[in-house]
């Protein structure tokens, strides 16, 4: 999953939009990730992005803005005294409609609890969008996996967001400051909702021991 997902993000970010039935393929032959895929996960990859490719280049020609992709940007936080610094790239910043639009792309299946999962961190991309003169922020997540589906995020309380990223923040400061492993407590406090989740993390976070207990099958999510 992890394989999957920066491949289609390497795509994402540089794909021809004129022309991306042929340019897919030849950013996923370049791609180092794709060289460890098996044939069929690369064709059904190659199959999502061409989708996604078509799906955001029909968008633009019906009026959205493409304002960049991989934009970067670096937050401080709060905004009078900071006392953190966020840094990261915004994946697509649109504009719709006069509304300044953050999309985040995961190649993954669409359902609520992605969304619910997945959709707390454009809290902070909306936020270095606001801080940089935007008058409105919205957010989007793009679900890659088996079609493109495009799912609306809540608007953010701007005052609330900042402070949960700065509570977050020194949460994490002082975590890395004791640098134990009691500061850095597993949640859920079972790895059956991560598999349910489908992340391609949990044997990472739980050890390699571990056997499925999860009732369905994974959703193939995956956090970039």
């Amino acid at each position: 999953m992890t394989l999957l997902g920066t491949a289609a993000h390497a795509v994402m970010e540089r794909v021809d939009l004129v022309d991306p039935e042929a340019d897919v393929m030849r950013r996923l032959d370049a791609s180092p990730e794709a060289l460890l895929l098996r044939a069929s996960e690369t064709a059904a990859l190659a199959a999502d992005l061409r989708l996604a490719a078509r799906a955001l280049a029909g968008e633009l020609a019906a009026g959205l803005e493409l304002v960049g992709r991989e934009v970067p940007f670096i937050l401080p936080l709060p905004r009078r005294e900071p006392k953190l610094f966020l840094h990261g790239r915004l994946d697509v910043l649109a504009r719709r409609a006069g509304r300044h639009v953050v999309r985040d792309f995961k190649y993954a299946t669409p359902s609520d609890t992605a969304v619910a999962q997945y959709g707390a961190q454009l809290g902070a991309y909306q936020l270095a969008v606001l801080a940089a003169g935007a008058a409105h922020a919205d957010g989007e997540l793009v679900f890659l996996r088996g079609g493109t589906t495009v799912r609306p995020l809540p608007a953010i309380d701007r005052a609330a967001e900042e402070e949960t990223l700065v509570r977050a923040g020194a949460a994490l400061g002082q975590a890395l400051a004791e640098n134990g492993r009691e500061a850095f407590p597993k949640t859920p406090d079972t790895p059956r909702v991560c598999e349910a989740l489908g992340c391609g993390y949990v044997r990472r976070c739980w050890g390699r021991g571990l056997t499925r207990t999860a009732d369905g099958p994974p959703t193939g999510t995956f956090a970039s």
